[in-house]
């Protein structure tokens, strides 16, 4: 990985109003997202490839894994695993 982003979630809705388990699955659906960009090339692709299941997950989207770290790092996980052509 070429380095870290940094979110600014200032400019959103008012973050004060958010619950801490809406807060942090936001975050990392930014943080996979920007990543899957770079990935697979434009946001589309990242967009669609975040709503769609896959084996590699269990057959469930990447998308209902990030209410949880352990899941993110799945998504992580996998898209590391995409982006270095291991496919397990």
């Amino acid at each position: 990985m070429s380095g870290f982003q940094v979110f600014d979630l200032r400019g959103w809705v008012a973050t004060n109003c958010w619950s801490l388990e809406h807060l942090c699955f936001v975050i990392r659906r930014e943080a996979i997202l920007a990543i899957a960009q770079r990935v697979l090339g434009t946001r589309p692709d990242a967009e669609r490839w975040f709503t769609h299941r896959f084996r590699s997950l269990d057959y469930q989207t990447p998308c209902s894994l990030l209410s949880t770290q352990s899941g993110y790092q799945r998504v992580h996980d996998v898209l590391m695993q995409i982006e270095y052509g291991v496919y397990i």
